[in-house]
């Protein structure tokens, strides 16, 4: 086993002045002594060629967030696989700590573990020390984290996490590829509408405001005084007490909006959701498309405390996040093949509600998933509603999603209108509840074996061992306990779908030919580059890859594959 720690100028491996500073590897016996290679200020001419030279001849090898180094190798030509990562091995023994290596081994072995010098190499002796430090406790962790793991921790981390670090870093040295013609399109659609819109609120504004105050849409003093004050309309949702508002300033959130009974409300909503689309990805995404075409993001297998993947910056303001892309043609479509390639996206079809009826054991769940039969058409039936009326499938696929996890009738009327747009009266949700918990007569009971292993352990456990610790099962508060318990049941099903996903991806990735690349993990589905010549026998791979049975996993899987020049719709422009 060999340790390792890059050293570099900065953050993001494709900033101007990216350069790698030094090396340092350790071997695994407790006699070995950390070595440090200098780079680029000790050898300005030659360091590119001596860092590919050096990592050639390096085995596989441990760090702490190890993707990092591996993604900045690659930025510059050379190659690193890992073996392990104490970070992801920390996470796994507790999700909810600090991951940081100097706040682990602080904790772990005491002392001041900070560096104070600059990123420079102007003390390469002060940094040389620093990284041989870093080098020691990356080994020493590895150990704690070793003796800290289960047998099935152990095993997920060796046959899916950490081939998924060597698969995200190739993927986030390739990049995204954006189509320059579809970003102008899109600008030029969501600002010929926001003007539009603006123009229709301009009419509606008062002769006479409030002295001082601007008139200004979005989460305004301005809006806030014009729709409570002026357009009369109730505050059904009020935030925190402040000097301005003693009881709590009326809310502007999405979910207030949605509430009110108004077509200035429903306009304001649209209005954000056009300024969302032009400042959160039109914007940056023009600003930050290289001389390729291609955007950049940074995955984290540590980013959520379940186990999903996440996505985001690379470093600061600098970076795409694609799980938050929205469900647009205009926005997804910008992720475009380029010429002779294609786009494949490979989607789990309702996942976890297939691992819901694996791990809550539900029989007639099982026994429908394996007839292969529609579990939105069954549940319409079970509530009443008649499944060949599009409206009514809609009510029961919310219903589906709603109450799996034991979401309360209050609650469940605001999850429908906030986000699926649909009214449903708290009459209508507490019938839907009991008849879905009566017809699905398995989940209750699984609610409470999971609430109740949850009690007697600390944590729930995906069915690969993958833990999330719940210490507000110990709270005092009831709140917080309702909360932790709820979490319970939730993170034993999200974490085993990410589970299923991501050991999905990996073998993809391991099978994938030519030119073929995987662009990004979105929650539940896979984007895959293919030359044209492959798109076929790709898809036909993905889908038979992600819909092979799993260890005891009863539930056939089901993934929808598409092929396409874009992700999503192709859309006329």
């Amino acid at each position: 086993m060999l340790f390792l720690d890059v050293e570099t100028t900065g953050l993001n491996p494709r900033s101007k002045d990216a350069a790698v500073l030094m090396v340092g590897i350790l071997g695994d016996k407790p006699e070995d002594e950390p070595r440090v290679f200098h780079m680029a200020s000790k050898y300005p001419e030659t360091w590119r060629q001596r860092f590919v030279k050096l990592c050639g001849k390096l085995p596989p090898v441990v760090g702490h967030n190890v993707k990092f180094d591996l993604v900045y190798a690659r930025r510059f030509g050379a190659h690193i696989e890992a073996a392990g990562d104490t970070l992801l091995g920390a996470h796994m023994v507790d999700e909810n700590r600090p991951l940081g290596l100097k706040s682990l081994m602080s904790d772990f072995m005491g002392g001041d573990w900070s560096y104070d010098g600059v990123w420079d190499d102007s003390d390469p002796e002060a940094m040389a020390a620093y990284l041989k430090k870093d080098l020691l406790a990356t080994r020493e962790l590895y150990r704690i984290n070793r003796n800290k793991l289960s047998a099935n921790q152990k095993k997920l981390l060796k046959k899916v996490v950490v081939p998924a670090i060597n698969m995200l870093a190739e993927t986030e040295d390739y990049g995204i590829p954006i189509s320059r013609d579809k970003l102008d399109i899109a600008e030029h659609k969501y600002t010929s509408e926001l003007a539009k819109i603006d123009a229709e609120l301009q009419s509606e504004i008062p002769s006479e405001i409030p002295e001082g105050m601007q008139v200004k849409w979005g989460t305004t003093n301005f809006q806030r005084w014009f729709l409570y004050d002026y357009l009369g309309i109730p505050k059904k949702e009020v935030g925190k007490p402040t000097k301005a508002f003693p009881n709590g300033a009326p809310s502007l959130s999405k979910k207030a909006l949605a509430y009110m009974d108004n077509p200035i409300a429903k306009t304001l909503l649209e209005r954000s959701r056009l300024k969302k689309n032009i400042d959160g990805f039109i914007t940056p995404y023009k600003e930050q498309i290289d001389e390729r075409g291609r955007l950049y993001t940074s995955f984290k297998l540590h980013g959520t405390v379940t186990g999903r993947l996440s996505s985001g910056k690379v470093c600061d303001g600098v970076g795409v996040n694609l799980q938050q892309v929205p469900k647009d043609p205009y926005i997804r479509g910008l992720v475009a093949a380029p010429e002779g390639y294609k786009i494949i996206e490979a989607d789990y079809s309702q996942l976890e509600l297939r691992v819901a009826a694996v791990v809550s054991r539900d029989k007639a769940m099982l026994e429908l998933y394996r007839q292969g039969g529609d579990i939105h058409a069954q549940t319409t039936r079970a509530i009443g509603l008649d499944p060949d009326n599009s409206f009514d499938r809609r009510k029961a696929k919310i219903v589906n999603f709603g109450f799996l996890y034991g979401m309360s009738a209050k609650s469940f009327v605001q999850f429908a209108k906030v986000s699926y747009g649909t009214d449903i009266t708290l009459d209508e949700a507490e019938q839907f509840r009991e008849d879905f918990f009566r017809h699905w007569s398995g989940l209750r009971p699984w609610h409470d074996r999971a609430k109740a292993r949850a009690h007697k352990l600390g944590y729930s456990s995906t069915m690969f061992g993958r833990r999330r610790h719940l210490p507000g099962l110990y709270s005092s508060d009831e709140y917080e306990v309702a909360a932790a318990e709820r979490q319970a049941v939730n993170s034993q099903v999200q974490g085993t779908g990410s589970d299923i996903m991501l050991r999905a991806a990996v073998q993809v990735w391991s099978s994938l030919e030519g030119d073929s690349h995987i662009l990004g993990l979105v929650h539940d589905a896979v984007l895959v580059l293919v030359p044209d010549d492959l798109a076929d026998t790709t898809a036909s791979m993905l889908k038979g890859v992600m819909e092979q049975p799993l260890p005891h996993f009863d539930c056939p899987l089901v993934a929808d594959v598409e092929i396409g020049t874009c992700w999503g719709p192709e859309i006329d422009v």
